[in-house]
């Protein structure tokens, strides 16, 4: 392989032209704390799925950066200051979900149960191919879900089979209905391990379909992937789910990696577990899973000009991993420029937490002061942070005691919505 795959030295600074730039000033929002569920007291749908729990969240009483120019008239003319945020409840009773959000055909939210089952928040199932799925323990099961842009009618999953595989699979909506029997399989990986599936997919601002896999599981990257261009493990891949020739999908030709370089499939390497990612004006969020100290967010211009080397197992987080003098070092850019691996943005130890998982950039219109804000969580403490790409220091805790984050959504209205796999989805509101 050329020395062409590789990574940008600090992408806030030196991609500035990416970003949508704000202006900060010091002007805070002071978080109190508060509680979920005496906020909005009411009846929650539970489903008749048992062995769930309520999701009992309180904020830490933090500093926010906002902007100095109004997100919205409302931010300045109809709406109280913002005192802090609480969770409130949508519904209980769900089957380890991993994913929730709005299914463009129909206009309702949809949550994802890991044994293999896509349910309305009422409930009633949509689509159920269960017996498709390895779940059981471990970090298998139905993992991921995206909307074809253009045809809400075709969706994509991303599972493990009952042989432990990742299988990542084209649905079609067949007179209004998920048919189950629609399935076209676009690729298959092998897995090593049973766990570090990654799992998630994203249709990206290009009409891509991208899909964050995990190194093949173990410890200390034992199966050689991370580093490793050739396979798909370690990886973010970028495919055109469009078939084309004897292939159920094409390659798109501007993937990074030309031939001998790579997989064709390859967008970018060094992913040791990246549990969610999402994009936004242009930019990629990558949350990677850490393996005994540090979690982290990767954030990159969403740009196929050469493949991104996030650093895993040369790095965790920012800090050598394999040896204690890492070569940092990529390669060359195709214009000559020299590149390191990416570098997290944000990271925190796990005095903090144990795993990141990844969520959304906020666009809540009834919360203006944090537009643009990166939110995340991790699963094992379950706080709830974020920032502001363009500002460096602004990260905040929101929240604190959310049981199991899995995923963070987007609701109809543009809410985040926070997945627990203890079987709860709850929405962001804010407190004035």
């Amino acid at each position: 392989m050329r020395e062409r795959v590789g990574t940008r030295v600090g992408p806030l600074n030196r991609y500035a032209d990416w970003m949508r730039r704000w202006i900060m000033t010091a002007l805070v929002v002071a978080l109190v704390a508060a509680s979920c569920r005496g906020e909005e007291p009411g009846v929650l749908p539970t489903l008749p799925v048992t062995n769930s729990t309520t999701a009992t969240s309180t904020t830490t009483s933090v500093a926010v950066p906002s902007t100095s120019e109004p997100a919205s008239p409302a931010s300045t003319t109809t709406l109280a200051p913002l005192l802090g945020v609480a969770l409130e409840p949508v519904a209980d009773g769900f089957s380890s979900p991993v994913w929730a959000g709005v299914d463009p055909g129909s206009g309702e939210m949809i949550v994802l149960e890991r044994r293999g089952r896509i349910v309305g928040i009422d409930g009633s199932v949509r689509l159920d191919i269960e017996s498709r799925v390895g779940s059981g323990s471990s970090e298998r099961g139905l993992l991921g879900l995206a909307f074809h842009p253009d045809n809400p009618d075709l969706f994509y999953v991303n599972y493990t089979d009952t042989g432990g595989d990742t299988v990542v699979s084209e649905f079609s909506r067949v007179d209004d209905v998920m048919d189950p029997s629609s399935e076209r399989i676009l690729f298959r990986v092998s897995q090593p391990a049973s766990n570090h599936n990654g799992g998630n997919l994203a249709c990206g601002p290009d009409g891509m379909l991208y899909v964050g896999m995990g190194d093949g599981g173990g410890s200390n990257d034992r199966f050689g992937n991370g580093q490793d261009p050739f396979t798909r493990l370690g990886s973010m891949l970028r495919v055109d789910p469009s078939p084309s020739g004897d292939l159920p999908y094409t390659i798109p030709g501007d993937n990074p990696l030309l031939p001998g370089e790579g997989d064709p499939l390859v967008y970018a390497i060094g992913l040791r577990n990246p549990w969610r990612f999402t994009f936004d004006g242009g930019l990629l969020y990558v949350a990677d899973v850490g393996q005994g100290d540090w979690e982290e967010v990767n954030v990159v211009p969403a740009d196929s000009s050469f493949a991104d080397n996030f650093g895993w197992p040369v790095l965790e987080g920012s800090r050598c991993f394999m040896t204690s003098n890492c070569d940092r070092s990529a390669g060359i850019r195709p214009d000559g420029s020299l590149v390191d691996m990416v570098e997290p943005l944000v990271e925190y130890s796990h005095s903090d937490g144990c795993s990141i998982t990844g969520g959304v950039v906020m666009h809540d219109p009834a919360i203006p002061e944090l537009d643009g804000f990166y939110v995340y969580g991790d699963f094992c403490s379950g706080f709830v942070r974020g920032f502001f790409v363009e500002e460096a220091g602004s990260e905040a805790q929101l929240l604190t005691g959310v049981p199991s984050p899995s995923h963070f959504g987007v609701d109809a209205d543009g809410r985040v919505l926070v997945v627990s796999l203890t079987g709860i989805v709850s929405r962001m509101v804010p407190r004035r």
